[in-house]
């Protein structure tokens, strides 16, 4: 009985310790998500995602994964030098996509089993109704 609970004690041991290898980052991103608030369906919207390599070794990302097709990532596709910064672009695809969204870009990289999960989010709206909104003029939101 002794062997088994000694058995137990050390796979415990050996779970945690590859659990909490494989939820270790390999980098350090300036924000995971982004908010574009209220955006026009009439052009596409861009942000940027900067990160710096904190694995300790040559990093090498793997096709960042969206969540939609109409989210598409861009990434450094040579091997980043540990403490190196680079950055992923996200383009969000708004033409026909009038309402709230919130998407997810997964980013892998070799060598680590779990993504880092970035995300944007915002409100399409058409441009007749940003145009329609009253204009301040002077001290009056009213002509």
């Amino acid at each position: 009985m002794k062997q088994f609970a000694l058995l137990f004690v050390a796979l415990f041991a050996f779970a945690a310790t590859s659990l909490a290898q494989d939820e270790a980052t390999f980098a350090e991103f300036n924000k995971v998500d982004h908010d574009f608030g209220k955006i026009t369906d009439q052009e596409d919207a861009f942000t940027t995602f900067e990160f710096t390599n904190t694995s300790g070794t040559d990093l090498i990302l793997n096709p960042p994964k969206a969540s939609c097709g109409c989210t598409t990532p861009s990434y450094p596709k040579e091997p980043i030098e540990p403490g190196a910064t680079k950055e992923i672009k996200v383009k969000y695809s708004t033409k026909n996509r009038i309402g709230k969204f919130v998407k997810s870009i997964r980013v892998y990289a070799q060598g680590h089993e779990q993504p880092i999960m970035l995300k944007i989010r915002g409100e399409v709206v058409s441009q007749k109704e940003i145009s329609s909104l009253p204009k301040k003029e002077g001290n009056s939101l009213f002509k």
